[in-house]
């Protein structure tokens, strides 16, 4: 995904909104929306085509515990991760709280492990 919305006294500064909102209107760009939020699902799948180790930032331009983002998409992020042991996953939040209950659910962690068998 990418792009937010402001949450806390730590998101005045953004830069990647400030990097987002200076491509909003390029068309093709994918920034072209500015800083909305927007989900890619066709890009899941691409840690796991990737043959070298790679350290992987995600959401560096966004927030995956975000209202917008499902828990269903949250699992299969985490089942990407779990499959994809080559790689190295760093997830940053602003939004602890929304994290901590997603984890904490059983029901989250059985639609990982189904994702995971996909």
């Amino acid at each position: 995904m990418t792009g937010c919305t402001k949450v806390s006294e730590g998101c005045d500064n953004c830069c990647a909104e400030t990097f987002a909102e200076r491509w909003r209107g390029v068309p093709g760009h994918p920034f072209e929306q500015g800083f909305d939020v927007r989900l890619w699902p066709e890009r899941l799948t691409l840690p796991l085509r990737w043959r070298k180790p790679r350290r992987v930032f995600l959401n560096s331009m966004s927030d995956l515990w975000h209202d917008a983002v499902d828990a269903e998409l949250i699992a299969q992020v985490f089942a990407v991760v779990a499959v994809a042991e080559l790689h190295t996953f760093q997830i940053l939040t602003k939004r602890p709280g929304r994290m901590q209950s997603l984890l904490a659910d059983g029901g989250f962690w059985g639609q990982v492990e189904d994702a995971v068998a996909e």
